[in-house]
């Protein structure tokens, strides 16, 4: 789960503290088994969001193995040769991706 803000989370924990439950009980069960804190409020890590984006794109497209994937602060860079028909496709299977704030399209047609 995301938090929208800093004040969003300190309300949260705050009615943590005062429901008993405890604060890292409640960062516990909000963050989940793949996220920590720091990830929910920066964004998903650039290492897991590249894979997923690999995997996103392997299970649409099959192979994108010459697709050279980079990830910086969420941003999606696409690299490498493909063909004309697909590259459509491998940008929206990219942008599709939860956590990718934006993908850069440097896809050369192979013909």
């Amino acid at each position: 789960m995301a938090f929208r803000d800093r004040e969003s989370l300190a309300a949260g924990m705050a009615l943590a503290l005062l429901a008993g439950i405890g604060v890292g009980a409640y960062l516990a069960r909000l963050a989940g088994p793949r996220e920590t804190v720091e990830q929910s409020l920066s964004g998903i890590d650039d290492a897991l969001l590249r894979e997923r984006v690999r995997r996103a794109m392997a299970t649409a497209l099959g192979d994108p193995s010459g697709v050279h994937v980079r990830v910086r602060d969420g941003r999606v860079i696409l690299r490498g040769p493909a063909r004309p028909t697909l590259i459509e496709e491998i940008v929206a299977c990219a942008t599709r991706v939860p956590g990718v704030r934006a993908v850069e399209n440097r896809l050369s047609p192979n013909g």
